[in-house]
């Protein structure tokens, strides 16, 4: 018997590799936190509705959003980002899945749930152009926390992030246009924009809100990261400051949850009907894409040709020391990156704080054992 070093991970088959009680406890019970969260910025909100007024001025919500981001953005190497890039088969599907699939099927559930065509449904006009409005804008910010939270690769879903707010900037106010005003005149629902002609969104707003909340922790993070590699070491950077600003991202969201709850707390009990209502053609598009996107990576994956083990894993070694790196030539190397990165954070090891810096399994063979296949993931959307 032999211990054999390894990253932690969906295929290093380790006994406590994907067990529950391997995650801290923030992050175990995260589904209850954000519930508790919700629960305290309605309360919030409803018993004290004048904590509106001092978290919008403050821009208490603009702000959560952009700590939140900062983590996963000052873990990228963006010196990787090139590999992304140059994969055209990635950058297709998420247009696809993105610019196509998304918008569509967003529109064809405001039609269902709020034009009046389906009996027990009345029209509600509003609430049919509110789906149009969320399901025309692509994701930023909730993108990077849930990559970051399932140990995604960061240098992927930064690159998918930028690349589709390009696409944001100039295909946004044409989509709303479009599916808003054009598009249910031609179906025969024209009461549901009856009176409107125009809306004023242009790329200059987008552009705006596009440099404040992608802008701002993008900058961070890129000079945090060139900063602190050059200044100590690359391996610092991974091993000691990033575990430390790595808490941020999930404190951030819980803070920023409960902000935006409470300037609507008062709406939400007034209305919890409504509420309910509009969260049904939400939860369906959001399983739907999931599923989209899962299928859409899985057959990816099943159509690419496998690259050489060193260009993708390196073997295991029966030693103490690190594996060695990926080359950064390859494809799949910020994938692999990242992996070794979350390995090496406190918040996603299957050891605890206090043990060894690297997660080990017992094996019978003292030799390396082969990588298995990858295995799909979800491309990054809504």
């Amino acid at each position: 018997m032999s211990e054999v070093a390894h990253d932690h991970g969906p295929d290093c088959g380790c006994a406590d590799c994907g067990e529950p009680r391997s995650m801290d406890f923030l992050d175990r019970y995260l589904t209850v936190w954000i519930f508790a969260a919700m629960a305290l910025g309605v309360g919030l909100g409803y018993v004290a509705p004048s904590v509106t007024g001092p978290i919008q001025d403050l821009h208490l919500v603009e702000i959560g959003l952009v700590v939140m981001m900062y983590p996963p953005l000052a873990k990228a190497d963006y010196g990787q980002l090139r590999a992304v890039f140059s994969n055209w088969r990635v950058l297709g599907l998420s247009l696809v899945q993105n610019w196509l699939i998304g918008p569509t099927l967003m529109f064809g559930l405001a039609v269902f749930f709020f034009s009046g065509l389906v009996p027990g449904l009345p029209a509600r006009p509003e609430y049919f152009l509110g789906l149009v409005f969320i399901g025309m804008a692509r994701c930023i910010a909730m993108v990077l926390v849930w990559n970051e939270l399932a140990e995604g690769s960061t240098e992927y879903v930064t690159g998918l992030v930028a690349f589709n707010s390009l696409f944001q900037i100039l295909t946004y106010g044409v989509y709303v246009w479009f599916f808003g005003l054009v598009l249910p005149p031609l179906l025969g629902m024209d009461a549901l924009v009856a009176g409107i002609t125009t809306f004023d969104v242009t790329p200059a707003q987008v552009f705006g809100a596009i440099v404040v909340f992608l802008g701002i922790p993008f900058l961070g993070g890129f000079l945090t990261r060139y900063v602190g590699t050059r200044a100590k070491s690359e391996q610092w950077y991974d091993e000691e400051f990033v575990p430390r600003i790595d808490p941020l991202t999930l404190v951030a969201l819980l803070f920023t949850v409960v902000v935006m709850f409470a300037t609507q707390g008062e709406t939400i009990v007034a209305t919890p009907g409504d509420v309910l209502l509009i969260a049904v053609p939400l939860t369906i598009y959001f399983v739907v894409m999931f599923l989209v996107s899962f299928g859409m990576g899985r057959a990816s994956v099943r159509t690419t040709p496998r690259p050489p083990p060193s260009a993708s894993r390196p073997p295991r070694t029966t030693s103490n020391s690190p594996s060695p790196s990926a080359s950064p030539s390859s494809a799949s190397a910020p994938a692999s990156r990242s992996r070794r990165s979350s390995a090496r954070s406190s918040r996603s090891r299957c050891c605890s704080r206090s043990s060894t810096s690297r997660c080990t399994s017992r094996t019978a063979t003292t030799g390396a054992r082969a990588a298995p296949p990858p295995t799909a993931q979800p491309l990054p959307t809504d």
